[in-house]
């Protein structure tokens, strides 16, 4: 770990690939911040290592996995994700259909029909039913994107829980 001003980052960045030095850079923060600064710069380090990295790789918030990956381990999350797709997986479960697969696949194509079924392999009117049943079944407005994100989100969860 090098703690170092500012002014002295050309320099140490110049030694670092120089001699190839695996390395991570933090933002920049006062010590009272030093536990944040650090796991920023373990992140980075990390990501250096996994990439073979020639430079001192730079924190970035990307580096992390995302807010999906955070939601994960709250232990609420997975539970509401569970009650909020209850009605179409019960649906699914009683009639033996696929609404839930439909909204997935009719989601990740951002709510384009004809795309959605063609990688289903049905009629866009079939998908069109489908889709409508699913907002019936939550009484929710698939038009609006929050509840766009928070399916897509519910659904993301589910298949990593």
């Amino acid at each position: 770990m090098i703690l170092a001003e500012t002014r002295h980052l050309p320099a140490l960045r110049r030694l670092l690939l120089a001699y190839r030095v695996p390395s991570g850079v933090s933002d920049r923060g006062p010590l009272s911040e030093l536990p944040r600064l650090l796991g920023e710069a373990n992140r980075a380090l990390e990501h250096s290592l996994a990439n073979d990295a020639d430079a001192p790789v730079d924190y970035v918030p990307a580096l992390h996995d995302g807010v999906l990956h955070l939601l994960g381990d709250h232990p609420e999350a997975l539970q509401r994700a569970t009650g909020l797709l209850a009605p179409i997986r019960n649906h699914d479960h009683r009639h033996g259909d696929s609404i839930e697969a439909s909204l997935r696949t009719w989601l990740s194509h951002h709510g384009q029909t004809s795309p959605a079924a063609a990688e289903l392999g049905v009629h866009r009117h079939t998908l069109r039913t489908r889709v409508q049943t699913a907002a019936n079944l939550l009484q929710s407005d698939l038009d609006s994107p929050d509840t766009r994100a928070e399916l897509w989100a519910a659904l993301r969860l589910l298949d990593a829980g």
